[in-house]
């Protein structure tokens, strides 16, 4: 199963399929958003979980322009197949583009990270 981007499962495009293919994110989970210290110096999680795509050097600004176009502003819901935990899934999520957006690396490309907030597994 590839990585892949869409508006619904039935429209899931492989990040390999796009022109230029996009390459393979490193995905981070998280199963809260944020976290809190308490008054023993413990530890709690706060808020939904979220799954992070990092994209090491997109050299080529149509890959960005290719999932940008999946959301119509700064966020939007998009279906993602993905790699949780070690398992393979297709989830319903908000996306969340970066502000400010990341800039060029001398020439070398972008670094790209997508959040996707709320994921819900879908079939």
């Amino acid at each position: 199963m590839a990585t892949s981007i869409g508006s619904s499962v039935a429209s899931l495009v492989a990040l390999s399929a796009f022109d230029p293919p996009i390459p393979e994110p490193t995905v981070y989970y998280s199963e809260y958003s944020d976290f809190a210290e308490t008054g023993d110096g413990g530890r709690v999680g706060r808020g939904s979980s979220i799954i992070r795509w990092i994209f090491a050097l997109l050299e080529d600004p149509e890959m960005r322009n290719d999932l940008k176009n999946h959301i119509t502003g700064l966020s939007g819901t998009v279906c993602i197949r993905t790699t949780v935990n070690g398992a393979e899934g297709n989830y319903l999520a908000t996306m969340i583009w970066p502000v400010p957006e990341p800039e060029n690396q001398n020439g070398l490309g972008i670094t790209l990270e997508l959040e996707f907030r709320n994921p819900v597994t879908t079939s």
